[in-house]
């Protein structure tokens, strides 16, 4: 079985992953493409900081040098995959914890001085697929900062799930399993919503797929190690 708890596909998501385990070249990222294609996935969702860049932003950036040096961590292979992604009608989006309601709080972290959450994911890909940029729906909300101490009564909050909700109701997609996130975090990757697809980055790397871990994967080590 691939990864996640669905069985609605036409070809196990993990064993399409599983063929392509390193770094993808252009003609590797068509097939990976179409992989993920006749495995039923509509909407392909994509964490930013040690994922879609290799490199962690804390939340958010400082404008000038700081923020040219994160956009120069943006990996290659999401850069290459994206476009074959766009060509094939997947929709796209961007789910991430960097979250613009922190300036209300965060001491320095002002708008002049610093960009964060959907203003910086919008910079993001603007750097890596300026032509297709537009075609992401950016989901950029942070539980904590959001509910602070609230947030344990509220388990539904929690990870990425208000994230894959949002993004799937943008889409009018009512079907998890046709959904998948590229997450560096583990409980990113244990809390999506039932059925949906999730697949766990190397966050040393960032998004490649020689870094790529499954979730049974992750279950199975915790296993072992009890």
């Amino acid at each position: 079985m691939g990864i996640g708890t669905s069985t609605h596909r036409s070809e196990p998501l993990g064993a399409a992953l599983r063929a392509y385990e390193a770094t993808l070249s252009e003609e590797e990222s068509e097939g990976f493409a179409q992989h993920l294609q006749d495995a039923n996935i509509e909407i392909a969702c994509f964490d930013m900081d040690l994922t879609m860049v290799a490199q962690h932003s804390m939340g958010r950036m400082k404008r000038g040098d700081p923020l040219e040096q994160f956009l120069s961590n943006i990996r290659t292979d999401f850069v290459r995959l994206v476009p074959k992604l766009h060509q094939r009608s997947i929709k796209l989006a961007v789910a991430t914890h960097s979250d613009a309601h922190e300036y209300n709080w965060l001491l320095g972290v002002r708008e002049e001085s610093h960009i964060l959450g959907e203003e910086l994911a919008k910079a993001c890909l603007a750097r890596a697929c300026p032509e297709i940029a537009e075609e992401f729906f950016v989901v950029a909300y942070n539980p904590t900062a959001r509910l602070g101490p609230l947030l344990p009564f509220q388990p539904h909050m929690r990870g990425k799930r208000h994230h894959i909700r949002s993004i799937m109701k943008h889409y009018g997609c009512t079907d998890a399993s046709r959904v998948v996130l590229f997450d560096d975090d583990e409980e990113n990757v244990r809390t999506v919503p039932e059925g949906c697809h999730a697949v766990k980055v190397d966050p040393k790397i960032g998004f490649c797929l020689r870094g790529v871990r499954f979730e049974e994967k992750l279950k199975e080590e915790e296993e072992q190690e009890r």
